[in-house]
């Protein structure tokens, strides 16, 4: 019995491959489609981050204003204005974030740093 290969076997070998690789096409698309949707809605959360930023003032807005070089013109300009004498001694000592966007704003500043 398995000493002999009939055409029959072979197109349906073929045909079970054929429905295998249809499969997997399929389940590529599916899964391209859905990466593309996550990426629109990270671009949109980007985008509001930005308008956030350049509403109030923050530190992702600041760093925008980065040279070329990718050093800042002013020391203080990832810092936000309205942070007070604690915040940046708090900041001196490693002390964290105060508030959830406190945090954020500092891990951004710092992923763009390269640290």
């Amino acid at each position: 019995m398995w000493d002999r290969l009939k055409q029959s076997d072979i197109l349906e070998a073929k045909q079970q491959l054929r429905r295998r690789v249809d499969e997997t096409l399929l389940r590529h698309a599916e899964e391209i489609k859905g990466i593309d949707n996550d990426v629109a809605e990270v671009e949109t959360l980007n985008r509001l981050v930005d308008a956030f930023s350049d509403k109030f003032g923050t530190a992702p807005a600041a760093a925008a204003a980065k040279g070329a070089d990718g050093a800042s013109p002013n020391n203080n300009a990832e810092r936000p204005a309205s942070r007070g004498r604690q915040a940046e001694a708090d900041d001196r000592r490693g002390v964290g974030a105060r508030t959830n966007f406190d945090a954020f704003t500092r891990a951004v500043s710092k992923g763009e740093r390269g640290w």
